[in-house]
């Protein structure tokens, strides 16, 4: 009986990139949900980019088309209107720009290896559009329970269109968009370097990261809220201030570097999203230790920070 078991683990890995391809296509969300964007202006600052699509789909017609609004916001201003996406067939996903009657191909998942696929809209300001063609590089699949993601890593077709991008490749993911600017297409370019920081869907994480280069470990499937830095530079700062030791833990973790913004708010979600902790915090400290009921099952779970102006920590933690 083990030997069998055995030989069943080997088919299954071997059959793993085969169900991969045969699996449907996860199309980019059409509605409630946010990209989050990191900026790098040349001289070490880092400005904060929002997209998000509207909680209602398919609000809006064009040409008789139905579309999702889609929002922008730059840094801490107000979000305002970035104009209509919506997901076609065969993993295709296009944009209509709000000062524009034409829409635009975002992203083509039913390509291959090898492939080209023409008239990309990869840079959209408000008032032109660059449209290029890429070459599909190579093709990869990260499992993610309960996804599977393709993903595409692609180079313009003619050499040096985009003379800043270097080697840095035009990712695309399912159900993520673009690694470059999430729901839209753009990567490193001179002083001005782009990243996708963390996209959600409703409450579900699908990708967070505060690295300068994608990978496909980055990946994430997990209850939790995207953190959103808005304000002043010590907000901007705070997620990768914020140190949570041991963690794993048993009963008990210590948080240090903890704002200085207070009064603040401490939540602690497990993995169906229900709250199994809160805490008000009144009085400044750098430090705090947390401890929480032994009896509190083991696995995973959201730790979130909520400062008096609204700012938004979030870490998964470990419970052994």
């Amino acid at each position: 009986m083990k030997h069998k078991k055995q030989i069943l683990k080997i088919i299954l890995f071997l059959l793993l990139p085969a169900f991969a391809m045969a699996q449907p296509y996860q199309p980019i969300p059409d509605s409630n949900a946010a990209w989050i964007i990191q900026q790098d202006d040349g001289w070490g600052n880092l400005f904060t980019h929002k997209f998000s699509l509207s909680p209602i789909s398919n609000d809006t017609t064009i040409n008789s088309i139905s579309y999702t609004k889609l929002f922008f916001r730059f840094d801490i201003g107000d979000s305002t209107y970035h104009g209509a996406f919506r997901n076609a067939e065969n993993g295709k996903s296009y944009y209509l720009p709000a000062y524009e009657q034409q829409e635009y191909l975002l992203r083509d998942f039913s390509k291959i290896a090898g492939d080209t696929v023409k008239d990309v809209a990869y840079e959209l300001e408000w008032s032109w559009t660059w449209v290029l063609d890429f070459i599909v590089d190579s093709t990869e699949f990260v499992n993610n329970w309960p996804y599977t993601y393709k993903i595409l890593y692609l180079h313009t077709v003619v050499e040096d269109t985009i003379p800043e991008q270097g080697d840095n490749p035009l990712v695309w993911i399912e159900k993520i968009g673009s690694f470059g600017s999430g729901i839209l297409n753009s990567h490193a370019g001179g002083l001005s370097i782009k990243r996708l920081r963390c996209m959600q869907y409703n409450d579900t994480i699908y990708y967070y990261s505060t690295l300068w280069a994608f990978q496909a470990v980055d990946i994430e499937y997990e209850y939790g809220q995207c953190a959103d830095p808005v304000g002043i530079n010590e907000d901007k700062l705070l997620n990768s201030a914020i140190k949570v030791t041991p963690n794993p833990f048993k009963n008990r973790f210590t948080l240090s570097n903890l704002p200085g913004s207070y009064p603040i708010k401490l939540s602690i979600y497990n993995q169906f999203g229900h709250c199994v902790f809160m805490k008000a915090v009144l009085k400044k400290q750098n430090k705090l230790t947390v401890e929480l009921n032994a009896s509190l099952p083991k696995g995973i779970y959201i730790l979130k920070i909520q400062t008096s102006n609204n700012y938004l920590f979030t870490q998964k933690i470990i419970k052994k």
